[in-house]
């Protein structure tokens, strides 16, 4: 079995992004919440799913527009401490649009973050084919995938 566009596309386009991950990429579920401070703002954070240690949090905006940049990197540094290797989505309250990032960390280099927008009504295909590279079959969970190996596949997608 391989990544499924089909099937993952209205899962991307309806913002159901834990069954996105779950269902259509092979992870595991995982609830752990975070609340973290930026500034004066409190941002929650939810882990939607995990495979091997590498974790996909989801940052919903309710009071409307995205966080900014500067903003999502101070978030990203402080979700690192919880979990290192980690992709992060944030997400308006309304569910129209979508920032996808992960941040390349290589010991002597500056971070240097990738990202995605998204918004609600585009096909999404740019995106699931960056996502594609996080698909993780049975036979390969059961050949014990590993953290590297899945960060390598985030690293190769974005």
């Amino acid at each position: 079995m391989s990544f499924d566009f089909q099937r993952a596309r209205p899962l991307l386009q309806n913002s159901d992004l834990s069954k996105l991950f779950i269902e259509g990429l092979g992870w595991e579920p995982c609830r752990r919440k975070l609340t973290l401070r930026v500034g004066e703002c409190d941002h929650g954070l939810t882990a939607i799913a995990e495979k091997r240690g590498f974790t996909a949090w989801l940052c919903e905006t309710p009071a409307g527009g995205l966080p900014d940049r500067s903003t999502r990197l101070k978030l990203d540094r402080k979700v690192s401490e919880t979990s290192f290797e980690h992709l992060s989505v944030f997400m308006t309250g309304d569910r129209s649009r979508q920032s996808w990032m992960w941040v390349r960390r290589e010991q002597g280099k500056p971070l240097a973050a990738r990202t995605h927008e998204y918004q609600r009504g585009q096909p999404g295909d740019s995106l699931l084919q960056k996502l594609q590279n996080l698909y993780v079959s049975l036979e390969e969970e059961e050949a014990g995938l590993s953290t590297v190996a899945v960060a390598g596949r985030a690293r190769a997608a974005f």
